[in-house]
Order: structure tokens, then C-alpha cells, then sequence
């Protein structure tokens, strides 16, 4: 099965279990990942294989490829040899900002806590008529969320939930480095 026939099943799989099953409605809207070709969600910004004949500004739109759990060893790392306080602080600060899920600039998990320790953070509601987005970054046997439960503002009423995913690097992963793969699918529901 290829990878995007195994997310896409996946996402569907997800949002056939938040419907109910007696009389529930789900269709996908739109295009399926990048389907339908290059377009305003879809374009590729550098071959993450050949990084030396892309453009730097190119490379900078992808981000970190780090995976959370190795840059809060970087940053563990840095503190254990720090020797200027400045440094100390800094990487002490990263690490909890990974850990707690503070905003990261450049992170595909920035505002997702590596800790699942907080789920009330976690629910989103589901206007009536309206759109929730949920974030997932994969890495290496991991999957963080930014969403753990739903609630529905009037179930009776239609929805869509979309779902960005991204996928990073990490140790047993180098040959996504530094790829990333952002598929926008909205499912669109009544309950």
C-alpha cells in the first residue's frame, strides 16, 4: 500500500469513528493531497534529497525537519555542556517550550506538547456549520496531536474537519530528512 493510500485511509478511518453509525454522512471534499496537481496548497519548495542545488530561502520554507523528541536532546545536550549561563537559559528554555508545547518558531510541532499531559488543552469544538483544523506531526513510532477530543457546538448541524499532517525526521528515519509531507483533507460530516 502506498503511503498516501495508507493516510488517506487512515484520516477516513478517523472520521468514520467520531460519525455516529446509524444515519451518518461523511464525503471527502476536494482533492485528495496533492491529487490534483501543483496549486496553492500543493507546490514543492526544494528536492529535499539534493539540498546542496536548492535555493536557501527554498530550504528555510521547510523548517526544522528535527522530530521533537531529537531536539529536545539537542537542547538537553547543549545544557549539560554549557558553560556561559546565557547558553544554559536558552537551551533550558527550548527544552521546556518542546516539553510543554510552547510556540517554537520554524517547528512543525510548535504548540503541541511533546508531554500529553494537558488534554482539556486538547478539545476543540466543532462550530455548527462550521470547520475545526486538526494538526498531527509523525516521526519515528511517535504521533503527537493537537487535538484529543471533539465537541460538537450542534451535532445535528453540517461540519468539516480538516486535517494538516506533517511527517518529520528523527533517528530511524534519515531518509525523510529533511522531507516534508503538509496534506490538507477536509471531511466533511452531519451527525
Amino acid at each position: 500500500m502506498h503511503a498516501r493510500s495508507a493516510i488517506c485511509l487512515l484520516i477516513l478511518l478517523i472520521a468514520a469513528l467520531l460519525l455516529p453509525a446509524a444515519g451518518a454522512e461523511a464525503e471527502v471534499v476536494g482533492e485528495l493531497g496533492c491529487a490534483g496537481g501543483a496549486g496553492e496548497r500543493c507546490r514543492p519548495l526544494a528536492d529535499p534529497g539534493t539540498p546542496a542545488d536548492d535555493s536557501g530561502t527554498a530550504l528555510a520554507g521547510l523548517g526544522s525537519p528535527g522530530a521533537p523528541v531529537d531536539d529536545l536532546a539537542a537542547a538537553l545536550e547543549r545544557l549539560a555542556v554549557a558553560g556561559d549561563p546565557v547558553v544554559a537559559d536558552a537551551a533550558q528554555a527550548e527544552a521546556l517550550a518542546i516539553l510543554e508545547g510552547t510556540p517554537l518558531a520554524r517547528r512543525a510541532y510548535s504548540g503541541i506538547p511533546l508531554l500529553n499531559w494537558n488534554a482539556p488543552a486538547k478539545l476543540r469544538t466543532v462550530p455548527a456549520g462550521g470547520t475545526v483544523e486538526i494538526r498531527e506531526v509523525r516521526f519515528p513510532d511517535h504521533a503527537i496531536s493537537d487535538t484529543w477530543l471533539l465537541e460538537f457546538a450542534d451535532p445535528s448541524q453540517p461540519y468539516t474537519i480538516r486535517y494538516v499532517l506533517r511527517v518529520q525526521a528523527g533517528p530511524d528515519a534519515a531518509h525523510l530528512a529533511p522531507e516534508r509531507l503538509e496534506r490538507p483533507l477536509k471531511v466533511r460530516g452531519k451527525r
